[in-house]
């Protein structure tokens, strides 16, 4: 902006400068003709005016520049008003961005309009004029907004003389481009309390309010745009009634700009919705079939929630429900669901608890078969019709318990000792007979258990299945004595080394000796999986060609009393089997009964491993974490 000296009207200089024209003009030194332009100020505001000026003869332009006061010598003018040109045709000109300037110390709200006419570059003559803006208009509070009244703050000035009004206010309303006072309005407010309340209101309308207080003089006006708050809508009856699902109806509302809807159960009174905010109506979706709502509705727009509509009352249609049977093909591990046809159905949603878990399952069909299931355990389900693409859906149909059944796993020592009957699966407390029958070459000795004891003498063996369990059929060969092999492994091999294996006559006494690696600690032999000692230095008396596992583990952070918690199943297996009781990331690795891994991978919680790459026979599985490590034997069938 630019600072220039300009003579006041009424200042010395002006008054010198006139009486030096006089006195030439009386000498008769020049003539000159009487000036043609004269500027007003009108309609000013806070930061507005209108300028307006006489048209001057000949003028073919006008330089308009705006001013306001800085010191007692210069004016600065606004770079929008500092000599704009405006046509020769034009006479007055709105003025606006002329507001009070923060931080000005020298009569802040005093202005001057400087009017220049010019024909070409040549300048004729100019007129000025000084006049003051208004102070801005006070802040508009408003509160407590209803359908029909607003409150207004006033604040009342303590140095206002009891025979001045503080404020005036107004209140008006458009159709259009036209406004109109709302009746009672304009009024004059003299030492007012603390809020004006405005009534007779029409709801959901918007009101511009104009505020104006008397500070000295009267400031601008202040304006605010206020709506009512809106009428609560007519709730209807509802659309696109489903067995699922419906659409919720009600009326227009003037000047509601979205609308909230409350959707409950009637019997129960569980809430669905609870002033879901929308601007249109849509489907609610995954309700239950024949099953009674009720909805009410409200209007929203700036000034708040309308009160609650009326209640309106929709039931959801009702399809057939399928009817659930008893499950069959059950196992150990797995068992079949079953189900009545459902007709118009486009599938069937299953939906199965384990006590913990409910996962769903999607079929076509009226039965599906859950796998990888754990032994001797209770299972819920029951049944959902699927319709129209899955986007309606039946109630649920009754619910059915089934418990798994216990395995029996049977395994021949050595395996080329024998076979057996008797393996599968049976429901608890079931009479079971397994019966062991040497191979040519070999005679049965008896039943143990994993644990290398005895558990009956008899080949035929009956018993009653409580639990699932494993059995081994041991038999002898009967071939003339020859040297035995001595094998001996480390697991895992890194975990130690071990001495003493060879070639021996039957029955020799042979010391073995395991030496645990910088970081872990011996824990046991193994035959089999049989614990046949727990000392480091260990005499064992050959009678058959054997492989004996000297088993080791880390020294820190082990921590394996949850070892009972963990469980593989099925066991034996075929071509997965499942791992519980694991609580994270968990290193698998499987040992032959030679001691070679064979596979190794990373399990999460209960997942499956696909052990179908396995030649059949016994292994050994260590479970390896951060802290833990495991080991345990399955059986590939």
């Amino acid at each position: 902006m630019k600072s220039t000296i300009l003579p006041e009207k009424k200042g010395s200089f002006y008054k010198l400068f006139v009486i030096l024209v006089f006195l030439f003009l009386s000498m008769g030194e020049f003539a000159a003709a009487k000036s043609q332009m004269t500027v007003s100020v009108t309609n000013i505001t806070s930061s507005t005016c209108r300028v307006s000026w006489t048209p001057v003869t000949g003028a073919t332009k006008y330089k308009v520049s705006i001013g306001r006061k800085v010191n007692q010598f210069f004016w600065v003018y606004y770079p929008q008003y500092d000599g704009l040109e405006v046509s020769a045709s034009t006479a007055y000109l709105n003025v606006t961005g002329i507001q009070l300037v923060s931080g000005t110390e020298y009569d802040p709200l005093y202005r001057i309009a400087w009017i220049r006419a010019f024909k070409n570059e040549t300048e004729l003559e100019d007129d000025s004029e000084y006049f003051y803006v208004l102070l801005p208009g006070p802040t508009i509070e408003v509160s407590s907004v209803t359908t029909t009244t607003i409150d207004v703050a006033l604040f009342q000035s303590p140095t206002i003389p009891s025979s001045q009004f503080d404020y005036k206010i107004n209140v008006q309303t458009t159709n259009g481009d036209v406004w109109s006072n709302h009746t009672g309005y304009p009024q004059t407010i003299l030492k007012p309390v603390s809020t004006h309340k405005i009534t007779g209101l029409t709801p959901g309308i918007s009101y511009r309010i104009l505020l104006q207080s008397y500070r000295d003089e009267w400031t601008d006006w202040s304006e605010k745009m206020v709506p009512t708050v809106c009428n609560p809508p007519v709730a209807l009856d509802p659309k696109n009634l489903g067995p699922n699902s419906f659409t919720p109806n009600w009326s227009n509302v003037t000047g509601a700009t979205s609308f909230k809807i409350y959707l409950k159960e009637k019997a129960s009174g569980k809430t669905i919705l609870n002033g879901y905010e929308t601007t249109n109506a849509f489907l609610v979706r995954d309700l239950e079939p024949g099953t009674q709502y009720e909805y009410q509705i409200t209007s929203v727009n700036e000034s708040g929630e309308s009160a609650k509509s009326n209640t309106i009352s929709a039931t959801t249609t009702v399809l057939q429900i399928p009817v659930a049977y008893a499950a069959d093909n059950i196992t150990s591990s797995s068992f079949r669901a079953r189900w009545s046809s459902v007709s118009g159905a486009s599938g069937y949603r299953l939906e199965v608890n384990d006590g913990n878990v409910i996962k769903y399952y999607e079929t076509s069909g009226v039965n599906y078969t859950l796998t990888y299931l754990k032994p001797n355990f209770l299972y819920k389900y029951k049944v959902r019709a699927l319709y129209n693409s899955n986007v309606n859906f039946s109630g649920t149909s009754n619910e059915i318990s089934v418990t798994t059944f216990l395995f029996l796993n049977l395994w021949a020592a050595p395996a080329e000792g024998g076979t057996m009957t008797g393996n599968g699966s049976y429901a608890p407390g079931t009479s079971v007979t397994i019966k062991a029958t040497a191979n040519e070459g070999y005679e049965f000795l008896n039943w143990t258990n994993p644990q290398n004891q005895e558990v009956s003498k008899n080949a035929t063996y009956t018993f009653t299945l409580n639990n699932s369990m494993t059995l081994f059929a041991e038999f002898k060969s009967l071939k003339p004595p020859t040297k035995y092999t001595l094998t001996l492994k480390s697991n895992p091999e890194e975990g130690g080394t071990v001495l003493g294996e060879g070639t021996f006559d039957p029955g020799t006494q042979v010391n073995i000796k395991a030496s645990p690696n910088k970081g872990y600690k011996f824990v046991n032999w193994t035959d089999r999986d049989f614990v046949i000692s727990t000392l480091a230095n260990y005499t064992y008396t050959l009678t058959a060609s054997r492989t004996l596992i000297a088993n080791f583990e880390v020294l820190s952070g082990m921590d394996d009393q949850k070892s009972s918690l963990i469980n593989f199943y099925p066991n034996p297996a075929s071509d997965f089997i499942s791992v519980t009781g694991i609580t994270g990331q968990t290193e698998v690795k499987f040992y032959n009964s030679t001691g070679i891994n064979v596979l190794n991978t990373t399990i999460e919680k209960n997942d499956a491993i696909n052990i179908s790459s396995l030649q059949k026979g016994m292994y050994f599985v260590v479970l390896e974490s951060d802290l833990t490590k495991h080991t345990f034997r399955i059986i590939k069938n």
